[in-house]
């Protein structure tokens, strides 16, 4: 990532009771998580928020989906960042891939 950057790899969140913006980290460095990207969509599922598609730093559409588990959120304490977990959300083996998009909308049931 660089500064300036529409691609970004980070997160944050805005929790209502402590109504202010924290960046969500990773629970550790060697977990999976999904490239940078820009023009992407995102949506509230029932155990966190999915992430599908968007456009990588080197201007590839991708037709990814990841789930960052929310609940796997921790109580936080003044001096902690809160932590989560990716997970890629894979079809089927059969099951064929909606094509790469951006700047669409996402609305999961």
């Amino acid at each position: 990532e660089k500064r300036g950057s529409t691609h970004l790899a980070r997160v944050s969140w805005f929790p209502a009771p402590l109504a202010q913006w924290d960046e969500v980290h990773p629970l550790s460095d060697w977990e999976p998580r999904p490239a940078a990207r820009a023009y992407h969509t995102a949506a509230r599922a029932a155990t966190g928020m999915l992430v599908f598609g968007g456009v990588s730093g080197r201007h590839h559409l991708l037709n990814d989906c990841w789930l960052l588990e929310l609940d796997e959120v921790g109580v936080l304490t003044d001096d902690e960042a809160p932590a989560a977990r990716w997970r890629e959300l894979l079809p089927e083996p059969c099951s064929p891939r909606p094509c790469g998009r951006s700047s669409h909308v996402m609305v999961p049931w």
